[in-house]
């Protein structure tokens, strides 16, 4: 419960501070190209709140240096051109806070990458135990091959060749083309797992 409260509560702050820094990024500033970074970071920070991924204690600590950043973004539209020390001592604040805000997408985006690979982990175990583990999960799924499959045998032959340096191999052509086709004989093939 306190986790929506939290989430709630960054959301409608992130929303406040994005709102500041479209503004100020339209507007002539020393810190224009500044506030259109933290602008569009804040753009990010916001689509993260509403799916609402954020952990209690992340959110917390993110909800501080909003405040912190709506506050010096607060002063930093204060500052005039006239005045080379403030510019400086508030740029450099600017830099801390946008690193900041990175550190945080980049470690809830950590968080849901590490969550997804669990996910996938856990169907591939069970795919593993519906198969019962003496076959191909591939090839317990495959739908039958046509009887007669022409001219497949060069394009097969590459995608096996790249199979060989890369983990990951996108077959792309327009429909009907024989994708599905080439990648149930790849799954069929006795050195292909």
């Amino acid at each position: 419960m306190a986790e929506i409260v939290i989430g709630a509560a960054a959301g409608v702050a992130a929303q406040q501070v994005w709102e500041l820094l479209k503004k100020l990024a339209g507007a002539p500033s020393e810190f224009q190209q500044q506030y259109k970074r933290l602008e569009i970071l804040w753009g990010r920070l916001r689509v993260m709140l509403d799916q609402q991924t954020s952990r209690e204690t992340v959110a917390e600590d993110l909800l501080r240096e909003m405040e912190r950043g709506r506050v010096l973004i607060s002063k930093c539209s204060q500052v005039r051109h006239w005045n080379p020390l403030k510019r400086a001592i508030y740029s450099k604040g600017l830099e801390e806070l946008e690193k900041t805000i990175q550190g945080f997408i980049g470690a809830e985006t950590l968080g849901v990458v590490l969550e997804v690979k669990s996910s996938i982990k856990a169907m591939n175990c069970n795919l593993e135990k519906v198969v019962g583990g003496g076959g191909s999960v591939a090839a317990a799924a495959l739908p039958p091959l046509p009887a007669e499959v022409f001219g497949i045998e060069e394009p097969l032959g590459e995608v096996k060749r790249r199979l060989r340096t890369h983990r990951v191999v996108c077959v792309c052509g327009i429909g009907g083309c024989g994708k599905t086709t080439l990648a149930n004989k790849l799954c069929r093939e006795a050195d292909i797992k």
